[in-house]
């Protein structure tokens, strides 16, 4: 399960704190196209947030890459996303589609709520109670030295994270 403990708080800091003139509050490389146009964060923004960090779990990079915050900026607000499916093939296509969802860049294109968004990827989570998260390589280190239990799968199926088998995830 991924628990996501600053979900809205650059709009609920935004709100209650004045920024100077240009000024951005965030973390750029996560940041929505909406947020890289200098606009009202909402929930559509946490949404897409949430698919970055899904997209750069699986894929095992962001999907934009920059050496400098306005670069992410601008990337995030014209620049699309490879699809997910060429950075890493294994993943199963409805979860590649949901991901993308998620990144659309109109927020009205995104998944409505994130109980959607959740239900769409849940066939792909994790075992329920099988541990709290944590980077995806190193669950698979993990169930290959602990066995697939330790990733919450029946002993038949093997590791797999997301639905990739560990030689699938780079």
């Amino acid at each position: 399960m991924v628990k996501v403990v600053d979900f809205g708080i650059a709009k609920v800091v935004a709100s209650k704190v004045s920024t100077l003139t240009g000024s951005f509050l965030g973390t750029p490389k996560y940041a929505s196209p909406e947020q890289a146009q200098g606009l009202e964060a909402t929930l559509a923004t946490d949404i897409y947030a949430c698919g970055l960090m899904l997209y750069e779990m699986l894929a095992g990079r962001s999907p934009f890459e920059s050496a400098t915050p306005l670069g992410y900026l601008t990337k995030h607000a014209t620049a699309i996303p490879p699809p997910l499916e060429e950075l890493a093939p294994g993943v199963p296509a409805p979860l590649a589609a949901a991901v993308m969802t998620a990144l659309e860049k109109e927020p009205a294109r995104r998944w409505p709520d994130a109980e959607s968004f959740r239900l769409a990827i849940a066939p792909y989570a994790l075992a329920p109670g099988s541990g709290s998260g944590g980077d995806v390589r190193r669950r698979l280190a993990a169930g290959r030295e602990q066995g697939p239990a330790a990733l919450g799968a029946p002993a038949d199926q093997g590791a797999t994270v997301f639905g990739l088998r560990e030689s699938e995830v780079r």
